[in-house]
């Protein structure tokens, strides 16, 4: 089965998100709607980002190591993905998944980035 390979430290992890995994995920975080809205409401939510990477590593025949999502997201910053880089995996593995488009997903992290300069620079203006 197709996966994300990404190596982190001395780790390698698979992730993908499977039909069966991302239906697992929405049911898990109370979504009733659109798979694509449950995906997007993991980009800002650490408690949904670590259930949608425990489903991403625990899809069929995964060979994980690994298999809670808060863990990845220590390796993660570990590694110094910092925030845009988990918001921009998340963003791909839904494309991968096949819930968006490749120039759906390149406008998504577009906006991303977008809004994360703005709330950086209004809490630096807060802070100043």
């Amino acid at each position: 089965m197709k996966a994300r390979i990404i190596t982190l430290s001395d780790k390698t992890v698979h992730l993908r998100l499977s039909a069966a995994k991302l239906a697992e995920y929405a049911a898990s975080i109370g979504s009733q709607g659109n798979t694509f809205f449950a995906v997007l409401d993991a980009l800002d939510d650490l408690q949904k980002q670590a259930a949608l990477f425990s489903a991403a590593l625990t899809f069929k025949g995964h060979p994980n190591e690994i298999t809670d999502g808060f863990e990845l997201i220590d390796m993660l910053a570990d590694a110094q993905y910092g925030p845009l880089g988990v918001k921009e995996l998340i963003v791909q593995l839904a494309e991968e998944a096949g819930i968006m488009t490749k120039v759906d997903a390149a406008k998504v992290v577009a906006a991303i980035r977008t809004g994360n300069e703005k709330l950086y620079n209004a809490a630096i203006a807060v802070l100043s």
